[in-house]
């Protein structure tokens, strides 16, 4: 039997407690039969407050009275280092395009007219990272049986221009020289990939979603894999 305690996320406490169910229920679909996981604040939640000391320090005798009253082997404790839920706010940057226009002369010969357009683009992205570390204690000497440090980050990136003085593929970026604009043809597909591009982002609880799974998978292996009943 082991119990989990896992530090309180600053600012998130909701966020925390989805963490410790998102391991616990990694380590059941493992269905490993040596191995029975209990959150310690619904074990015992007079050890869950006096489990860990004020400095830091595990408490040895809530170590002992878990081992003795309640069976357990083990305390696996989790310490949150960082965790960040970011959504960055929109930047939104006019520029000065040129917009190319063919036409057919008096004389039948194709040309074309060029004249300084505006458009505007948009750039934003929404990152999650959760770094943290996490001991497997003993709970009859307090051995460290497992030790790791782990960290996860996912992000999503927004970056798309818009234009509505025309068809988009006459549309070409500019470069400065002087004060003056100049067409910039070497950079014309890096604009239309802005013109087509996706205008949302990934939701935050999405992003969360992805990094709890990652590092929940990577600590329920460890454990089940380690298992000295085995």
């Amino acid at each position: 039997p082991v119990a989990i305690y896992s530090k309180t996320m600053p600012a998130h406490a909701a966020d925390g407690s989805e963490f410790e169910n998102a391991i616990m229920q990694f380590i059941l679909d493992k269905q490993d039969p040596f191995v029975k996981i209990h959150l310690l604040p619904s074990l015992n939640s007079r050890i869950h407050r006096s489990f860990i000391r004020s400095q830091g320090g595990l408490n040895r005798a809530m170590l002992k009275e878990l081992h003795d009253r309640q069976g357990i082997k083990a305390v696996m404790v989790i310490n949150i280092a960082q965790y960040d839920k970011i959504q960055e706010r929109t930047r939104i940057v006019e520029k000065t395009g040129i917009y190319r226009e063919a036409y057919t002369t008096e004389q039948g010969e194709m040309t074309h007219r060029d004249r300084a357009v505006k458009y505007t683009e948009y750039s934003s992205a929404n990152r999650v990272t959760l770094s943290l570390n996490y001991q497997l204690i003993a709970t009859y000497n307090g051995e460290v049986l497992l030790s790791q440090r782990l960290n996860s980050t996912d992000r999503s990136d927004m970056h798309y221009a818009v234009f509505e003085g025309g068809d988009v593929k006459n549309l070409y970026p500019t470069t400065t020289r002087n004060g003056n604009h100049f067409i910039d043809e070497r950079n014309y597909a890096s604009l239309q990939k802005l013109l087509t591009a996706q205008k949302q982002l990934t939701p935050l609880e999405k992003l969360r979603e992805k990094v709890f799974v990652d590092l929940s998978g990577t600590i329920a292996d460890a454990l089940v894999n380690f298992n000295p009943e085995r």
